[in-house]
């Protein structure tokens, strides 16, 4: 879809879903909010999730093994967000959280940052999400 640069353009920006720890009523009043707008673009700025099982940062030791969580829950709450905006045309943008899967392979094990299943759009599933 390409949008016309003549004609005014709607347009949702959202970012920091962070999904092992979103509230899902900011979620759904943001999806209303979607819906009742009509976007013709939505814009993710990214850190959909918090990766914090792969971070260089000490953080909370149970959230360690939360990451295929982490990914669900992603990938249900975008998929909220596409049904609310079903019209418009999707930009994702890499946020520092989602850097940190990628980041951390090269740390600990270079030789896998090339594998096409590790690399984030794969993850995240963003060809599946649109």
């Amino acid at each position: 879809m390409k949008l016309a640069a003549d004609q005014p353009q709607r347009v949702a920006i959202y970012g920091d879903l962070h999904c092992d720890s979103h509230d899902p009523r900011a979620i759904d009043l943001a999806c209303k909010i979607f819906a009742d707008f009509h976007p013709s673009l939505a814009i993710n700025l990214g850190d959909g999730v918090n990766m914090d099982g792969v971070s260089f940062y000490v953080g909370d030791p149970r959230r360690s093994l939360r990451i295929q969580y982490e990914l669900d829950a992603y990938f249900a709450v975008q998929s909220q967000i596409n049904e609310a905006t079903a019209k418009a045309r999707r930009i994702y943008i890499m946020g520092n959280h989602c850097q940190r899967l990628e980041k951390a392979l090269q740390a600990k094990l270079p030789g896998l940052v090339h594998l096409k299943a590790l690399r984030l759009n794969a993850v995240l599933r963003l060809d599946e999400l649109g």
